[in-house]
């Protein structure tokens, strides 16, 4: 098909072959796509208008000329004519300028004299950051969404797209050369001299990196192929900016619990104190180890991307003109926090989070996350779509009773994952001395709500403490230290792994997570 495409001011002629997703027809050529579900048809971001032609779209005959526009799904609509014409809305578009977490605030003892340039990188399912270091010390970072976006937005459905070979490669080529490459060109314009290239991250995120099909860490026993990975020139594994590098990644603990938490462990010291503690990485795998006795246990709780907001009817990863904080009363006024100021665009997790603490103490929410029609009909902001009820934040921007059940089975995770890790040890939340919270979206997060909603436990005892982005801040460590590698190892060695489902108790704490309280 000679198809015409409209984005914005743009238009281009292109071809789109029949029986080919007009989401790879458009990918071809530049216009990416939101596919946060992997093109699986569940996400509705790839959202398209039909102006003119014959299509295919869920199994369906569609003549634009005979029945006018049609919004329909990219991944699920090919040509079906020789000439046609789309529109493609702003909001289809994959989010480029995301706000990536390359700060930590932790004190690293990581000068190296001599050690010339090196690199550290956590690899996130959603984002990808990187540090440069020369000597040890850091000069400069970037960060940038996760080619593998693509496929995805969790891990389950990347494990399915790795099923064959060619998806293997494609994944692993998304991180290496479409994502690490880019940064470190950022990062340095001379990146052949960088000599070493350190990463952190989930044990999936790391298996595609060194292109090895995860697949059994999709099934039980959820067993990885590899929990330590090899030290091999960045070049093997399809990283050109810096060839002769040597790469090495952290090891993983499990199948659920990788290098990223292992990194963490090694920033923040985790265990060393003898105190009661718990590690928590809020994203989209809660990977969590808790500290007690000399004993470690580790879990990962199925949050899914709730927090990076990827199914939200306005929902949005951080990034300029989002909304990151928001407040209300019973009267409906609203105060809200947007990053650079100007208009809102949409809303990030933590303010989401506050929504809930907000929504469930003005009495907009009950304690099912229901809305009461009546609330947001009074303040004049109540909205229907498609016939689901919801609120009004801002001029385009709303949540729907949808999104808060997103939420509320995303926090009811984290809440049984950690009262489920608590039962095991035999400890009641209150003997909890110090809870380290890790990564972009809990540095961002306000404590209140998340302890109104019952995502955190409410501790008056214990020590609260704000990490940034401990994943990278440990694979600099290892970046300025390759000699501390044991180190690594003998951290990913201590915890044992469970299973959340296999703690008695665990179905009933994630039910009761589902209820909003009503602080």
């Amino acid at each position: 098909m000679n198809l015409l495409v409209v984005c914005g001011f743009e238009q281009r002629n292109i071809t789109a072959e029949p029986g080919v997703p007009l989401s790879a027809s458009l990918g071809r050529n530049g216009w990416r796509l939101d596919l946060r579900c992997g093109g699986n048809g569940r996400c509705n971001r790839c959202l398209v208008e039909l102006l003119s032609g014959k299509f295919l779209s869920g199994g369906k005959l569609l003549d634009c000329g005979e029945n006018g526009l049609h919004t329909v799904r990219a991944c699920d609509t090919s040509p079906a004519g020789e000439t046609g014409s789309l529109r493609i809305p702003p909001a289809s578009l994959q989010q480029e300028l995301v706000a990536v977490e390359t700060g930590f605030l932790l004190p690293l003892e990581t000068a190296a004299p001599g050690g010339g340039w090196s690199v550290a990188v956590d690899i996130g399912t959603t984002t990808v950051a990187a540090l440069l270091l020369r000597d040890g010390v850091a000069v400069a970072a970037a960060g940038r969404l996760n080619r593998q976006a693509v496929f995805g937005d969790n891990v389950i459905d990347r494990i399915a797209a790795a099923a064959s070979p060619e998806g293997l490669a494609a994944l692993q080529r998304a991180v290496a050369a479409e994502t690490i490459d880019p940064l470190l060109r950022e990062l340095t314009p001379e990146p052949e001299k960088i000599r070493r290239i350190a990463v952190a991250g989930n044990t999936v995120m790391t298996h595609l990196l060194y292109g090895i099909d995860p697949a059994p860490i999709g099934v039980a026993p959820f067993e990885p192929p590899l929990r330590r990975f090899p030290k091999v020139p960045a070049k093997e594994l399809g990283i050109s900016a810096a060839p002769e590098a040597e790469l090495l990644a952290a090891p993983a603990v499990g199948g659920n619990v990788g290098g990223d938490l292992v990194a963490g462990m090694a920033a923040t010291r985790f265990g060393g104190s003898g105190r009661t503690e718990l590690l928590l990485d809020l994203g989209t795998n809660c990977e969590m180890i808790l500290s007690h006795n000399g004993k470690f246990l580790a879990a990962s709780a199925a949050a899914g991307p709730a927090f990076e907001r990827s199914g939200a009817a306005s929902g949005s990863r951080a990034g300029e003109g989002v909304i990151e904080h928001l407040r209300f009363d019973a009267a409906g006024r609203f105060e809200l926090s947007v990053r650079g100021g100007g208009k809102a665009a949409g809303l990030c997790g933590s303010a989401l989070v506050d929504f809930l603490a907000s929504g469930r103490r003005c009495g907009l929410l009950d304690e099912f996350g229901r809305f009461d029609p009546g609330v947001p009909a009074r303040w004049g902001r109540r909205v229907m779509r498609d016939g689901v009820l919801g609120c009004r934040i801002a001029p385009g921007v709303v949540i729907l009773e949808t999104d808060v059940e997103a939420l509320l089975q995303a926090k009811a995770a984290v809440w049984a994952g950690i009262h489920s890790l608590l039962r095991a040890t035999g400890i009641e939340p209150g003997a909890l001395e110090r809870l380290w919270l890790c990564g972009g979206f809990a540095r961002g997060l306000d404590l209140a709500s998340a302890q109104a909603i019952g995502m955190l436990p409410a501790l008056p005892g214990a020590e609260f403490c704000i990490c940034g982005n401990a994943a990278l801040a440990g694979a600099a460590l290892l970046a300025a230290h390759p000699e501390r590698m044991n180190e690594f190892d003998r951290l990913a060695s201590l915890p044992q792994e469970l299973p959340l489902n296999s703690i008695p108790g665990f179905a009933e704490a994630f039910i009761d997570g589902l209820l909003l309280s009503g602080k």
